[in-house]
C-alpha cells in the first residue's frame, strides 16, 4: 500500500512541472468558453464590464534573488504585449512561504525568461519556486457575482458560467454580504468549465492576510440571513445553489490566517457542492473548513482534497467537510488523501447524515458522527498520520452509527483503535469485516454498543472494548450480556432475557452458545448445548423450534473443546404480553467420559 501512497503523490508533484499547463488561451467568443451556455439565466464574467480572463499558467521552476524584483523562469518566456500588469504569485515550495509577500505584485516588464515586479524578494530560491502568471480575476469575480444577486428581480435567478483555463484571485470570489435577502430569488450558481481543462482558481495571500485577516469564507458562501419585506417565509429551502466543476490551489503556499479564527473554502447550505478539487493549500495559522453546511441539508460529490498541508507551524488542523443542522447531509464518491486533513468529515449538531463512497487514505482521522444519525456505506479509511485519531468516532457523544457495505477502517498507529465509540449511549451497527489495527486487541475502544452483523474475530479479543459487543451474525463475543458459567451436561433454567415486558415495543433477542473453559482428560465424543426461548403472545406461549419460529444453533463439543467455540448466534423478533417475561432454558449433552475437568459454556444474550 506504501507504494500506492507514494505513486499519488508523486502524480500531485508532476501536476505542477508539465508543460501541459502553459498558458491557456480561450477560444473566441464568450459562450464556448463558458462552462453552461445558457443566455437566458447566465452572467458572462468574461464579458464587459467584468473582463474575466482565465490567461493565468503555473509552473514549479522559478527563481527569485533576495532584495531583487527580478523574477525568471528555466522553462518559460515572458510575453512583453500582454503580461505587463499581470498578478505574479511565488511560493516557497519548501516552507509555503511567498519571498515577495503577502501584498499584490504585478509585472512592471520583463523580457526573455525574466520579469521585473514591483516588489523586491525576501529571500533566494533557486528554480524550485511554485509560481503562477495571470490577470487578476478576483475583483471581477465580485461584481459579476452581485450581478447574479442584485439582477434576480423578479425571479431572475442567474448562473455565473465560468471560462475554462486558469484564473488567479487576490480576493474571496464569490461572497453573499447583504443583511437581507429573498432566497427565492436569489440563487445564483457557481458553474466551472465541465471539460478537460477545467476551471482553476489560484488563491493569493491577500485573500486571508488582507481581507479575511478575522477568519470567514475564502472561496463561496451562498445566499443566506434574514428575509426582506414581503419575502416568501419558507426557511430550510435556501434557494438551493449549486457550485460545480471547480478546482481551487494555493499552489502549496501556506495561505496566511489568524490564531484562533475559523476559515472556510466553499460554504453550502440546502444546496450542491459537486466535482470540486481542493489542493497544494494550508493555512498558516488557525483551523480550515474546505467544505461547510452550516445549516444542513447539502448534498457533496466527487470532491478531491488532496495535499492539504500543516502550515508553517506544522499543526494545521482542516476538516475536510463539516455537517451539521437538519435533514439528511450526504457526502459521495468523494477521495481525501492529505495528512493536514482531520477529520475527513465532521457531523455535528444532531445532524442526519449517509457517507458514502468516501476514499479517505493518510489521513489524520476518518469520520467524526458526534450526535444525530450516519449511515457510512462502502468506504475505505485509512489513518495513519495522527496520535490517536480514528477511522470512526463518536467524539464521545451519543451517536448512531450504521455502517454497511464491507469498508476498509484501519489505523496504521500502534494502541489506537479505528474504531473509537466512547459514550455508552452509542450504537454502531457494522456489516464489515475489513477492521485492521496497528495492534492486537485494539479494533474497537469505548463502551457504546457494537452489533456486529459481519461475525467479526477482530483478530483476538476486543480487550480495549468494555461496552456491549452484540455477535449477531457469529463469532466469539466480548462483552456481550452473558450467562454464568455452567458445566456441558448440566443445565440453566428460566433465565430472562427480559423479565417484565411493558408490551410497547417489538424485541429483538440475540442468543447463542459458546465454551468458556476446556475440559482436561475427556473422552471422544460430540458433547451439545442448546436451548429455547419462550415467551407469551397473545395468552398463547411461544417458543423456538415451534409454531414456524427456527430453533435455537447448536454448540458441539468434540472431547475437550476449544475455547471461544460458539454456536451460530440467533436473531428472534419478539412481541411478549404485557406483564411476562422473555426467558430462555438450556439442554445440553456430556457424551464424553473420563474428564478430570468438564468443559463449560455460557449463553450470550441480548436485546435491542
Amino acid at each position: 500500500m506504501k507504494t500506492k501512497y507514494l505513486l499519488i503523490g508523486a502524480l500531485v508533484g508532476l501536476f505542477w512541472a508539465l508543460p501541459s499547463h502553459a498558458q491557456y488561451t480561450p477560444p473566441s467568443g464568450s459562450s464556448s468558453s463558458s462552462g453552461n451556455p445558457g443566455p437566458a439565466n447566465r452572467i458572462d464574467p468574461t464579458a464587459s464590464p467584468y473582463n474575466i480572463k482565465a490567461d493565468g499558467y503555473v509552473f514549479a521552476d522559478g527563481t527569485t534573488t533576495n532584495t531583487s524584483p527580478t523574477f525568471s523562469s528555466a522553462s518559460i518566456n515572458c510575453n512583453a504585449a500582454t503580461d505587463v500588469g499581470k498578478l505574479l504569485i511565488a511560493v516557497n515550495a519548501s516552507t509555503g512561504a511567498y519571498p515577495y509577500g503577502t501584498g499584490l505584485v504585478t509585472v512592471l516588464s520583463c523580457n526573455g525568461n525574466a520579469w521585473t515586479l514591483s516588489a523586491n524578494a525576501g529571500q533566494s530560491i533557486a528554480g524550485t519556486a511554485n509560481w503562477a502568471l495571470g490577470t487578476d480575476g478576483g475583483p471581477g469575480l465580485v461584481s459579476a457575482y452581485q450581478a447574479a444577486i442584485t439582477t434576480a428581480y423578479p425571479g431572475q435567478g442567474k448562473q455565473l458560467a465560468l471560462p475554462c483555463g486558469i484564473i488567479l484571485v487576490s480576493v474571496p470570489p464569490f461572497q453573499f454580504t447583504a443583511t437581507n435577502n429573498n432566497i427565492w430569488n436569489y440563487r445564483p450558481d457557481i458553474t466551472g468549465c465541465n471539460n478537460s481543462t477545467g476551471t482553476i482558481f489560484v488563491l493569493h495571500p491577500n485573500v486571508s492576510a488582507a481581507v479575511l485577516a478575522n477568519g470567514g469564507n475564502i472561496f463561496y458562501n451562498q445566499p443566506g440571513g434574514g428575509q426582506i419585506a414581503g419575502a416568501l417565509q419558507y426557511n430550510g429551502n435556501g434557494g438551493n445553489q449549486t457550485v460545480q466543476h471547480i478546482q481551487i490551489t494555493g499552489i502549496t503556499g501556506n495561505i496566511p490566517g489568524t490564531a484562533g479564527k475559523t476559515y472556510s473554502v466553499v460554504n453550502q447550505n440546502f444546496g450542491i457542492v459537486d466535482d470540486v478539487s481542493i489542493f497544494g493549500f494550508s493555512v498558516s495559522a488557525g483551523t480550515a473548513i474546505l467544505a461547510q453546511a452550516s445549516a444542513g441539508e447539502a448534498k457533496f460529490s466527487r470532491l478531491n482534497f488532496q495535499s492539504i498541508g500543516l502550515g508553517s507551524a506544522g499543526a494545521g488542523n482542516y476538516t475536510g467537510v463539516a455537517l451539521t443542522g437538519q435533514g439528511v447531509n450526504a457526502v459521495s464518491d468523494s477521495v481525501f488523501q492529505s495528512a493536514g486533513i482531520r477529520p475527513a468529515v465532521s457531523v455535528t449538531g444532531g445532524a442526519n447524515s449517509k457517507i458514502s463512497g468516501l476514499y479517505c487514505s493518510l489521513c489524520g482521522s476518518g469520520i467524526v458522527a458526534a450526535g444525530g444519525s450516519t449511515t457510512i456505506i462502502g468506504s475505505s479509511i485509512l489513518i495513519s498520520n495522527a496520535s490517536s485519531g480514528a477511522a470512526i468516532s463518536d467524539n464521545g457523544t451519543a451517536t448512531t452509527l450504521y455502517v454497511f457495505g464491507n469498508p476498509l477502517l484501519q489505523e496504521q498507529i500502534a494502541s489506537f483503535a479505528p474504531i473509537q465509540i466512547t459514550n455508552a449511549a452509542t450504537v454502531m451497527d457494522l456489516s464489515g469485516t475489513n477492521v485492521v489495527s496497528a495492534t492486537a486487541g485494539f479494533n474497537v475502544t469505548g463502551t457504546a454498543q457494537l452489533n456486529d452483523r459481519a461475525g467479526n474475530t477482530f483478530s483476538s479479543a476486543l480487550t480495549q472494548f468494555t461496552g456491549k459487543y452484540v455477535p449477531i451474525g457469529g463469532g466469539s463475543a466480548a462483552t456481550n450480556t452473558a450467562s454464568a458459567a455452567t458445566n456441558v451436561g448440566s443445565v440453566l433454567t428460566g433465565v430472562n432475557v427480559v423479565a417484565a415486558s411493558p408490551g410497547t415495543a417489538t424485541y429483538d433477542v440475540k442468543i447463542g452458545f459458546r465454551q468458556v473453559t476446556a475440559g482436561v482428560g475427556c473422552s471422544a465424543g460430540s458433547n451439545t448445548v442448546n436451548g429455547v426461548l419462550s415467551w407469551t403472545a397473545g395468552g398463547a406461549a411461544q417458543a423456538t423450534g415451534s409454531n414456524g419460529v427456527p430453533a435455537l444453533g447448536t454448540l458441539t463439543i468434540s472431547a475437550n473443546g476449544t475455547v471461544g467455540t460458539s454456536s451460530a448466534y440467533s436473531s428472534i423478533p419478539v412481541h411478549a404480553d404485557v406483564n411476562t417475561a422473555i426467558s430462555f432454558t438450556t439442554t445440553s449433552t456430556l457424551a464424553s467420559t473420563g474428564c478430570g475437568t468438564v468443559p463449560q459454556y455460557v449463553v450470550d444474550y441480548s436485546n435491542i
